[in-house]
This record gives structure tokens, sequence and C-alpha cells, in this order.
């Protein structure tokens, strides 16, 4: 198995001298290419290279597995793969490590009430949205804004809540060993992401057992919580609408706490248990494979 596309284009470079003796290859990514390309790269034609050098890779490999159904629906298409090599195994969380961790004090955590978001200080997670929607929102007269992660654009994030007149009340406590101990005291978790592949941090905090708000953005987030019901859901790169559904959400506690009781119970679903036994599936079935190669498996963790 090879990782994400920077070791997964090393991997296709070794195994390309092996000939037809290679190893069966299963090529694993867990996030959105073509959007981190974008983020990463500034030069058209650099973007154009990298995208194609990607698409010729992960169209090399056995099997291309992702950690969601709309990432194998999005990257599927994109790539131009071949449907049946695609497989879905979504990240393996211990949901009852999580739960016993949540248990644990939390020490620093305000003594005000607020709304906890966990992720890297970068473009991707989408902070300065959240900080104007915050902002703009009937949270932020009474409760905190906690962003839980460290990352380059965190100066940044600091000067634009000062200048949104909410400085005093977003607070930075950057990395924490016990995130979900936070998380677990928090009256709403949110995720602003631009995009994603597999945010664990979302069902992390459905067992948790509180309410969350996510952006739908590729890929991964409303395919995990169902809307209006275990999750809220709008769309990404709109801070006015994530407000909406902050105040929303904040001004409507028996809403909230149905939707984190929803939450927690689909997070079963997650549980590393069942991640496990798809792995053992796939392997047995790239073996299979190998050995009759005419046969064509039926896709593991359909939903």
């Amino acid at each position: 198995m090879s990782f994400l596309k920077g070791m997964s284009i090393l991997t296709w470079l070794v195994l390309g001298g092996m000939g037809k003796d290679r190893p069966i290859w299963i090529a694993r990514e867990g996030n959105n290419t073509d959007a981190v390309v974008d983020d990463e790269l500034a030069s058209p034609l650099g973007r154009t290279l990298i995208k194609g050098l990607t698409r010729q890779v992960y169209r090399r490999a056995d099997c291309f597995l992702v950690n969601s159904h709309e990432m194998a629906r999005g990257l599927g298409s994109r790539l131009g793969l071949d449907h049946r090599r695609v497989r879905v195994i979504h990240n393996p969380i211990d949901i009852a490590q999580i739960q016993r961790l949540a248990r644990a004090p939390a020490p620093g955590a305000p003594d005000r009430p607020y709304i906890v978001t966990v992720g890297r200080l970068e473009h991707q997670k989408g902070h300065d949205l959240l900080i104007k929607a915050y902002a703009d929102s009937v949270a932020a007269r009474d409760l905190d804004l906690v962003i839980l992660g460290q990352g380059s654009r965190e100066a940044e994030l600091r000067r634009q809540a000062a200048q949104l007149g909410v400085g005093d009340r977003v607070k930075f406590p950057g990395f924490t060993a016990n995130p979900w101990a936070w998380i677990s005291r928090a009256r709403l978790f949110v995720l602003p992401s631009r995009w994603e592949g597999f945010p664990s941090v979302l069902i992390e905090t459905m067992a948790c057992g509180v309410p969350a708000l996510v952006t739908s953005c590729d890929f991964g987030p409303a395919e995990m919580v169902q809307h209006g019901k275990s999750g809220w859901v709008v769309p990404p790169e709109d801070p006015a609408a994530f407000a909406g559904a902050m105040s929303h959400l904040l001004s409507h506690p028996d809403l909230a706490a149905a939707m984190a009781a929803a939450g927690q119970a689909r997070a079963a679903r997650y549980d590393v248990d069942g991640m496990v036994a798809d792995y053992n599936t796939l392997f047995v079935e790239q073996a299979a494979a190998r050995l009759a190669p005419q046969r064509v498996a039926t896709p593991i963790s359909a939903e």
C-alpha cells in the first residue's frame, strides 16, 4: 500500500522496473488531490503537470482505495479510473477510547460556554470563514470560539479576529494531546473546511455526543452526517450561511440535543473493528484477483 500522491508516485517509480512479478499495489488516497495541488502550487503549468502525473500513477495501481464514497465518485471521475478497481474504507475510529478520553479533565478550557473546531491552521480548514461567521452570529455575544490546532496562519487569524472586534473571544490554545476533552464540553462543534477527504474529527465529535455543523465541501462531511438529523450541513465558502446555521442551532437547544444523540448513534458504524474487517476483506480480494484476474469483486463498504 502507498499513501497519498507523493508516496504513490515514488511507489510507481519503484515498481515500474519489477515487471509482471511486482507485488499487488493498493494506492490509498485520503484527500482531495486537485484541491491540494491547487493549494500547493501557484504555477498553472505546474498544477497541470502534477495533476497529469497523479492521474497516470493512480490509473496504474491494481486498486485505488479512498476513505469516502464521495471521494470515490469525484476522484474516480476526475482521474478517469476504472470503477471496478475503486474501493472505499472509512478511517478507523476507536470509539471507546475517544469516549474515555472525552471524560478526562480539559485544563485551560474557557470558563464561558464555547464553540470548538479542531484542525491545522491552514487555508484548507477555512478558519478565516469561521471567524467571519462567528463575528456575525449570535454566538459572539455569549460564547467563546476555541480553535484547537497549529499552523502557518495563526498570526493572520488572530489579526482578523481583532479587526472584527472578537479578538478577546477567539481562543487559540494550540496543540492539545486530548482534544476530545475540549470537544465534549463544547456547545457546538464546527467544521468550516474548504475541502476534506474524511475528517476523522467529525466522527470523533459525534462519538462524544456533541452537535456538529459542517460544510458540504468535497469530500466527506456531508456523507458522514444526515442533515438536520445527526448534523447540520451548509455550503462551503459561505460565511453568511455558516453564521445563520450557528445562530439557528444555538437558539434551538432541543434540535441540537437531538442531533447530538443521533450523531452519537451514527458514529458507531465507523468503529475500528469494522474498518479492520474491511481491510481484511480487501487484502483477500486483491490476492484472489491476482490468482484469477478475470474475476471482478464487488466493491466493499457500499452505502
